[in-house]
């Protein structure tokens, strides 16, 4: 009933979803972890065929940049990036070693994608999506599991696996690790953001984990000034 405000999709393939990322208040974005990810505007819960864009490897992880352009991160070893209004091929496809289930693009620098490699590739890479460069690049010493920006830029959170299952804060210019949190016995495979930005929620071993990774302080040079966040984690 609309009285409840739910919206039921028939999607084209009876797999479970799990992926689901908005990509604005209309359309929502899922995938079953399959090949296909699909498109479905809010707008219109009655479509049976939404738009759909096809991968010959496994979905592991989308991001969107803002505009038209969708970033699609692949058990394949690849992070592709597409153009919304063409489904036919990729407009780029950026090779890593090892699976990508890591994605975030710049809130500041919307040509600016962060990826995050796996356990054959723990690398931090940042790409221009201008160009399909790879402008700077850090190793951490486990897979890469999560990527969240924080809001006022400039500093990025990395949840992490195998090997050392921990969390840690990078500046977001130079991708030099500027603190860390120790290791727990279970990988962090899920996270998010709180609204505004100071705590993270990761998956732990059958629980989820809230902790404050940074802090509110006030810009003084700014009338107006907007909240400036400040790393937590020593």
């Amino acid at each position: 009933p609309a009285s409840t405000g739910r919206i039921a999709y028939k999607r084209s393939k009876a797999c479970p979803s799990g992926i689901l990322r908005w990509k604005n208040q209309h359309v929502l974005c899922t995938s079953d972890y399959g090949n296909i990810v699909e498109l479905h505007d809010t707008r219109e819960p009655q479509r049976v065929m939404p738009l759909q864009f096809y991968s010959e490897e496994r979905t592991c992880a989308v991001h969107f940049t803002g505009g038209n352009t969708m970033v699609v991160g692949e058990n394949g070893n690849t992070v592709k990036v597409w153009d919304l209004r063409n489904d036919r091929a990729p407009l780029l496809e950026l090779n890593h070693d090892s699976a990508v289930r890591a994605l975030c693009v710049d809130p500041f620098q919307r040509h600016r994608l962060l990826t995050g490699g796996g356990r054959y590739d723990p690398v931090l890479r940042a790409w221009d999506l201008r160009t399909g460069h790879c402008m700077k690049k850090s190793k951490p010493s486990s897979q890469i599991t999560n990527i969240v920006c924080s809001p006022c830029g400039g500093t990025l959170c990395t949840t992490h696996g195998f090997t050392n299952n921990n969390i840690a804060l990078w500046d977001s210019n130079t991708l030099s690790m500027v603190s860390y949190s120790p290791g727990s016995d279970t990988r962090h495979l899920f996270a998010a953001s709180s609204p505004d930005g100071t705590v993270l929620a990761y998956s732990g071993r059958e629980c989820i984990v809230f902790q404050k990774v940074f802090e509110k302080r006030m810009r003084k040079r700014k009338k107006r000034g907007r909240d400036c966040l400040m790393p937590m984690i020593r």
